[in-house]
C-alpha cells in the first residue's frame, strides 16, 4: 500500500509540474504576442550625413548664394535626391539674406542617371503661375476702372511675367548648381510632370531664357554649372544701386554689414532710409569688375555714380572704390563708408 501511495503521489507531482510548465510556456508565448513593437518608417532607414555646397536665392534678387550644408541622406535615396529634397524643403536654419526659390508644394518626383546626364522630374507646382494670374486680375480691374492707362497695364503685366520667370530661373539654376557642385561630371536635365501623365522637358520660354542654340527645338538642353547667377561682390553692388534708383530701399538693408570697422553698428532701418535718401537720387551708374583681398575677407568694387539732389542738380562720382566685407555667405557693403563715397565731390 505504501509503495502504491508513493507512486500515486509521484505521478500527481509530475502532472502538476507539467501543467505548471505549460502555463509558463503559454505565459511566455502570450506575452510575446501582446508586446507592442515600434512602427518602422519605410522612408527612414539608416541615414548618412554628408556636407556639400547648396545654392539658395538671394533675398529679392535674381542671384544665388552658396551655403555649406550638412545633409542627412536616407537609406533609400541617392545623394542627388537628398540634395534636391533638401533644396525644396526651404532655407537652412539661421541662414540670412536668402529665400526659398520654389513655389509651395513643389516636390521631386524622380531622379535617374543615364551616363553623364541626371534627369530630374519635379511636380507641376514648379510651374505654378498663381501670382501672375493675380497680377493680371488686379491690372484688368484697374484698367476697367480707368485707374491706369494701357501703357501702365502692359508694364504691370510685363513686370509680373518677369518676376515669374526670375523665380523659375533661380529655382532651375539652384538645382543645377547644387547638383553639379557635388558632382561636376554630370549635366542636369530638368522636367516637370505638368498634367500628371509623365515628365515633360522644360521649354526655354517657360523660364524666360533666350534659346541661343542652333537647334530648332525650344526644349532646354542638359545644363552645367552656371556662374552668371552667382551673387558676386559686383552683383551685390549692382543690386544696391539698382534698388536705390527705383526707391526700393527696404530690399537692400540686409546687403549692408551689421558692423563696420571704426563706425560701429549699422543704423536702424528708419535712419538707414533717411540717410540714403538725403544723399540724393541715383540717376545712372556703372559697376566694374571686383578684386578680392589675398585672404578673400574683403572685395573692392569700382563704380561710377550720377546723383541728383532735390533741386535736380546732377553730380558725378567717378572711380568710387567700394569695399565689401565677407559676411560668410555673401559680401556686404559698409554703410558709413558708402555714404562717404556718395557725399564726396567728383
Amino acid at each position: 500500500m505504501k509503495k502504491h501511495g508513493r507512486a500515486a503521489l509521484t505521478a500527481l507531482l509530475a502532472v502538476l509540474m507539467l501543467c505548471t510548465g505549460c502555463a509558463s510556456f503559454r505565459s511566455i508565448r502570450e506575452d510575446s504576442v501582446r508586446e507592442d513593437l515600434p512602427q518602422i518608417d519605410p522612408e527612414a532607414g539608416i541615414a548618412r550625413d554628408f556636407t556639400t555646397t547648396m545654392y539658395y536665392r538671394l533675398l529679392n534678387e535674381p542671384y544665388l548664394v552658396p551655403i555649406r550644408h550638412s545633409i542627412a541622406m536616407r537609406a533609400n535615396e541617392s545623394a542627388e535626391e537628398a540634395i534636391v529634397r533638401t533644396l525644396l524643403s526651404g532655407v537652412p536654419p539661421l541662414a540670412e539674406n536668402v529665400s526659398n526659390a520654389f513655389p509651395e508644394g513643389t516636390t521631386v518626383l524622380d531622379i535617374a542617371r543615364e551616363g553623364t546626364i541626371l534627369y530630374v522630374t519635379l511636380s507641376k507646382e514648379f510651374l505654378d503661375d498663381a501670382e501672375l494670374d493675380a497680377a493680371k486680375k488686379q491690372a484688368d480691374s484697374l484698367l476697367s476702372e480707368g485707374t491706369i492707362t494701357e501703357e501702365e497695364y502692359d508694364a504691370r503685366i510685363a513686370e509680373a511675367k518677369e518676376a515669374l520667370f526670375t523665380r523659375r530661373r533661380v529655382g532651375l539654376y539652384a538645382i543645377v548648381n547644387s547638383i553639379t557642385a557635388y558632382d561636376s561630371n554630370v549635366r542636369v536635365m530638368l522636367s516637370v510632370n505638368r498634367k500628371g501623365t509623365g515628365a515633360e522637358r522644360l521649354r526655354y520660354d517657360e523660364v524666360g531664357i533666350e534659346n541661343a542654340g542652333e537647334a530648332a527645338s525650344n526644349l532646354l538642353e542638359p545644363m552645367t554649372f552656371e556662374n552668371e547667377v552667382l551673387a558676386t561682390p559686383d552683383r551685390i553692388v549692382e543690386c544696391i544701386l539698382h534698388r536705390m534708383q527705383t526707391g526700393e530701399l527696404e530690399c537692400i538693408y540686409g546687403l549692408f554689414a551689421e558692423t563696420e570697422s571704426g563706425k560701429g553698428q549699422k543704423p536702424a532701418y528708419e535712419d538707414f532710409e533717411k540717410m540714403l535718401r538725403s544723399a540724393g537720387s541715383i540717376v545712372n551708374y556703372a559697376v566694374y569688375e571686383y578684386d578680392l583681398s589675398p585672404t578673400a575677407n574683403f572685395a573692392n568694387v569700382q563704380v561710377d555714380i550720377e546723383l541728383s539732389d532735390e533741386q535736380g542738380a546732377l553730380r558725378q562720382i567717378k572711380n568710387a572704390q567700394l569695399q565689401l566685407k565677407n559676411g560668410g555667405n555673401i559680401y556686404q557693403l559698409g554703410f558709413y563708408a558708402f555714404l562717404a563715397e556718395l557725399s564726396r565731390n567728383a
